[in-house]
């Protein structure tokens, strides 16, 4: 059996590490499809792909899929999409786990049997009417369906795995899932239990170079690296994400996921009149529009991914690193795959069409990611980087 995880791993933590060991003990293999160097949260991974594939690689993973920006930084419904896709496409895999704080497969179910209802959907959309987030409409109709539906929707692990589910069936794939109850602290939680703390907390430890107080929660084959002092910094591109936005008018805006309700009016009237990117964040954040989402919007914007794009699925399998049972995996895929499947910068070289400018995409947007690290990062061209093999 071989089973896949759909994670970001911002960093790699004992939680991950619980979780790849949870599945690994039902597994012969375990494959994760991560997000490349931007993140679902709608900004900079603190560790570029790489070095986050080796840390996976080292705590239980034998494959590392990478899922490209168009996915990886976009909502839970289209973040979900590209990782099931990513995983069907490898034509090998047929179960997945995931964490949530339900821990009931079942329950997960229901509640995505009752979002996955057309009905459900135009009932969202008349709430969002109210003024409330997209989060809050959602959980509001759910009540009237069943309460219980409605406060698993409250969390953010929950809500992933249930787009998981629903996503599988958009596609017509059937795999099994299976979830492990998340332990430890809550997802945007700054306090640590046991051996356990969020990634938001870990960040924040990491930037703040309060490195003795990450020890206890990340694996210790890994710390060094962690705590190795280069990492991601949003604020260091503020010139070159504003360049690019200043650029834009009301009508490129309007073709960027996620915007409606004059928001891109709010955007071009800011944009200008800004300090910095997260003044401009500031600036435009409403009641009805979370923090994340803005920032998903405005990166989504700056480099050009809109709503056409993201109707198609995930075009090629990169793969970022392997173990040796990896490896043969990799063999597997390669007689499997309805897609292409990429190891080296030979197979980029091949690529066609809407393949070819995805990868491109991943490759300008690698390249403006190295810039955010003091020192910047080097030799960042995603043809110039080897397979990882550990």
């Amino acid at each position: 059996m071989i089973s896949s995880v759909i994670c970001e791993f911002n960093p790699f933590h004992n939680g991950h590490a619980y979780l790849l060991s949870r599945a690994k003990e039902e597994s012969d293999a375990v494959i994760c499809v991560m997000s490349g160097n931007f993140v679902q949260r709608g900004d900079l991974a603190i560790f570029d792909k790489y070095k986050r594939a080796e840390f996976a690689l080292k705590n239980g993973a034998d494959l590392v899929i990478n899922l490209p920006v168009g996915w990886s930084m976009s909502s839970a419904e289209n973040f979900a999409f590209g990782g099931i896709s990513l995983i069907k496409s490898t034509g090998i895999s047929n179960n997945i786990f995931f964490g949530s704080e339900c821990g009931n497969i079942e329950k997960l179910k229901e509640t995505a049997d009752i979002i996955c209802d057309e009905n459900f959907n135009n009932l969202v959309k008349e709430a969002l009417k109210d003024g409330v987030t997209y989060a809050a409409a959602r959980q509001k109709v759910a009540e009237k369906h069943s309460p219980l539906a409605s406060l698993i929707l409250s969390e953010p692990n929950n809500t992933l795995g249930i787009e998981y589910i629903a996503a599988a069936k958009r596609l017509n794939f059937s795999p099994d899932f299976y979830t492990v109850n998340r332990i430890g602290a809550d997802h945007n939680s700054f306090d640590g239990i046991d051996q356990y703390m969020s990634g938001t907390a870990l960040r924040k430890l990491i930037k703040t170079n309060k490195f003795e107080q990450i020890k206890k929660y990340v694996p210790d084959n890994i710390y060094e690296d962690i705590i190795c002092g280069q990492y991601s910094d949003i604020n260091r591109l503020d010139t070159a994400l504003l360049f690019k936005l200043r650029s834009l008018n009301e009508n490129d805006l309007l073709e960027i996921p996620d915007v409606s309700e004059g928001l891109e009016n709010r955007i071009i009237k800011h944009l200008y009149t800004c300090e910095s990117f997260s003044d401009l964040l500031e600036k435009v954040k409403t009641k009805r529009y979370t923090m994340a989402r803005i920032r998903r919007i405005l990166l989504c914007a700056a480099f050009g991914i809109t709503n056409e794009f993201l109707k198609k699925k995930p075009p090629y399998i990169h793969v970022l690193g392997c173990t040796k049972k990896g490896e043969e995996l990799i063999k597997e895929i390669s007689k499997k795959s309805n897609i292409p499947l990429i190891i080296n910068a030979k197979d980029a070289l091949k690529l066609e069409g809407f393949a070819k400018k995805t990868f491109e995409l991943e490759e300008q947007t690698s390249g403006l990611y190295a810039m955010s690290f003091n020192p910047m990062l080097k030799s960042y061209s995603q043809y110039d980087k080897k397979l990882l093999k550990l």
